[in-house]
């Protein structure tokens, strides 16, 4: 293909960085007045990109297998290796279900392969609750803890023991708790009772 005379593209080359290169090239050689330009395209955008895609795809009542085939394919060269696992996982699965005497079963399990790469792609950036960089509870927090005491004040006996007994009647072995538990639940309260 000739662009402006003698000047081609060479091409399209992905690279590991996720950074795409166009070439020009001048009488075989790369041309000097149009250096190689370097765009980064972010792994974002990809995946922006491939929830719409999974997502129009899922919505429609006929799948088109081929379509899947191919994005599974696409995404099987990706960075994120949940992402990538899921997707070549997928593959066979849609490469089968595209052939003309696929039965129902394989079709089922191709839509379920697809369900999965679906889901791993809405959980990338899903927000994630949890307890990341909850430090460790000291051990005066985690015998309030155990008694249901309030954290970060000055406690006096009567409420540790007033805790305490609710508690037991809950961790108490004849109550259905266990020994372990009600140990821990009475060592709590002998060292919150030191301390007041």
């Amino acid at each position: 293909m000739v662009l402006r005379g003698r000047r081609r593209p060479c091409g399209f080359v992905m690279t590991t960085a996720k950074a795409v290169r166009i070439l020009t090239i001048r009488n075989g050689e790369p041309s000097r007045a149009f250096p190689a330009r370097r765009w980064v395209i972010p792994m974002a955008a990809h995946v922006k990109d491939w929830k719409q895609t999974v997502d129009r795809l899922w919505s429609t009542a006929p799948l088109d297998y081929a379509q899947a085939a191919r994005l599974s394919a696409e995404i099987a060269r990706s960075d994120v290796h949940t992402l990538q696992q899921a997707a070549s996982q997928a593959l066979p699965a849609l490469r089968h279900a595209c052939l003309k005497n696929a039965d129902r079963g394989t079709k089922a399990i191709a839509q379920r392969r697809l369900g999965a790469i679906r889901d791993v792609l809405h959980a990338l950036d899903a927000p994630r609750f949890g307890k990341r960089g909850h430090l460790a509870l000291t051990p005066d927090d985690h015998h309030r803890r155990l008694l249901g005491l309030p954290q970060g004040r000055e406690l006096t006996a009567t409420e540790v023991r007033e805790a305490y007994k609710r508690a037991a009647k809950t961790l108490h072995p004849d109550s259905g708790g266990s020994a372990r538990e009600f140990n821990d639940l009475s060592m709590a309260r002998d060292e919150l009772l030191k301390r007041t």
